[in-house]
């Protein structure tokens, strides 16, 4: 089995193509963040992003990989760290990770919160049911504010960017997580779309 090391710049990429291709939740991309190892499968269709700490192995959400190899997947990765970590917590693991994981012995689980989504389908029936939004749309456009679609290239350590998220970050009260919830995000902005108000 192949023992999982400290991330190449090398394997950003290839755990990105996995996520792009496999990905299902909204932690799933969070291991292209800083911070992360990344192992991969035998077969190289499957990646898990973990941080170590105090001995443990954090793992963020479920193996990405295809519906149908996630039990095998889960098996390979978890024989070929025995005996490396004192325990594993695969934080964020829902749906599918966390069902499995449920019924098997030596595992416990716990649900924190909901899956974040949004149908964009609804899109136009929410703006016409909400006089509010309807009013936010009409005052932004008085006002010239206009929303653009920027090229990755272009954001990436982009200094009115990287500015207007230091002064909001310096706003909030608590400091950042680090895990799952990386704030510093513009340094490594491929295979993402960024919308930049102006």
């Amino acid at each position: 089995m192949r023992e999982s090391t400290t991330s190449t710049k090398a394997d950003v990429p290839r755990a990105r193509e996995l996520v792009l291709r496999f990905g299902w939740n909204a932690t799933a991309y969070q291991i292209v963040n800083p911070g992360f190892e990344h192992w991969f499968s035998e077969r190289g269709d499957a990646v898990v992003g973990f941080v170590k700490a105090a001995g443990a192995c954090v793992v963020a959400g479920a193996p990405v990989c295809a519906p149908e190899r996630l039990e095998e997947v889960l098996a390979e990765w978890e024989a070929s760290n025995r005996g490396r970590f004192v325990r594993t917590c695969y934080f964020g693991a829902a749906g599918r990770l966390h069902d499995r994981l449920a019924r098997r012995r030596g595992f416990s689980t716990i649900v924190l919160g909901a899956q974040p989504t949004w149908n964009p389908s609804n899109w136009a029936a929410t703006v016409n049911a909400r006089s509010s939004l309807r009013a936010q749309f009409r005052r932004a456009v008085n006002k010239g504010i206009v929303v653009c679609e920027w090229p990755h290239e272009q954001a990436e350590e982009n200094s009115d960017l990287a500015r207007c998220l230091a002064e909001w970050l310096s706003r909030r009260g608590l400091p950042p997580l680090h895990f799952l919830i990386e704030p510093q995000t513009l340094t490594d902005l491929a295979g993402r779309r960024i919308f930049v108000t102006e």
